[in-house]
């Protein structure tokens, strides 16, 4: 990603912002923030403007003049918060946009019978990556991951943070720690699906390890960006629509596959 150069009046706060998130955050946090922060930089630039504080009437017609799609307002709004808190910790005077109420466009699309089937068949015959790639076992991985998505009604991010703690594979149980509103929970397993995991943990080997991920990456674990474009491939080749590329279709049951 290139680098931004800052030229509005808040240039010196926004560089500042940008070094701490990208110091703190996930890649894809701040590629967004930095992406967002700097169209609102040009507009300022652009119209001159010099105040302290940036009511909503500026704000809005920023968000006017870039043509933001009216199911993004609300993440745009998001960046110009978290910099006003950000300058707001430095003692500064801000304004705190609030966040527009929008229509939730959002359609979900719900597999059948047949279409799931065919997304576990293609996973399972998922082919083999060169032995000295930087994921070797990502064939393996796939199978399992979106079996856990599926039958366990687990996020993307809450099956990928998992590690060999939190799974209690003699009982069928895993912890998740990381879920929304960071609160904890444990989710039982079928007997298929602890069996699964068990063969997938010793042929991976990652038993004996200090901690593994579930799911190892190029770094860390495998990264949702990765993950998903795995999924879009398996989608693919299962001839299901464009529009359904959802990689974390969540059920509220658990059923054997």
């Amino acid at each position: 990603m290139r680098t931004v150069i800052f030229k509005s009046c808040f240039k010196d706060d926004m560089q500042s912002f940008m070094e701490y998130r990208v110091a703190t955050f996930a890649w894809n946090t701040y590629r967004l923030d930095n992406y967002r922060l700097s169209s609102f930089d040009r507009y300022l630039t652009k119209i001159s403007y010099n105040d302290e504080i940036v009511p909503q009437t500026i704000i809005n017609q920023w968000l006017n003049d870039v043509g933001v799609p009216e199911a993004s307002i609300n993440g745009y709004i998001k960046t110009i918060r978290n910099f006003m808190k950000y300058r707001a910790d430095m003692g500064k005077v801000v304004y705190l946009p609030p966040f527009q109420k929008t229509k939730d466009l959002y359609i979900p699309y719900i597999f059948s019978d047949e279409e799931l089937s065919n997304i576990f068949a293609i996973a399972d015959a998922y082919p083999m990556t060169n032995k000295f790639s930087s994921i070797p076992h990502i064939h393996m991985e796939m199978a399992v991951l979106i079996r856990l998505l599926y039958c366990c009604g687990l996020r993307l991010g809450e099956a990928l943070n998992l590690k060999m703690e939190h799974l209690d594979l003699e009982n069928g149980v895993i912890r998740i720690i990381h879920s929304k509103n960071k609160k904890q929970r444990l989710v039982p397993m079928h007997e298929t699906l602890t069996n699964m995991l068990k063969d997938y943990c010793k042929v991976i080997k990652i038993y004996g390890i200090d901690n593994p991920f579930l799911f190892p990456g190029q770094s860390e674990h495998l990264s949702p960006i990765t993950a998903e474009r795995q999924f879009k491939k398996i989608l693919r080749k299962a001839g299901i629509i464009k529009g359904n590329e959802d990689p974390h279709k969540r059920a509220n049951f658990a059923r054997p596959v």
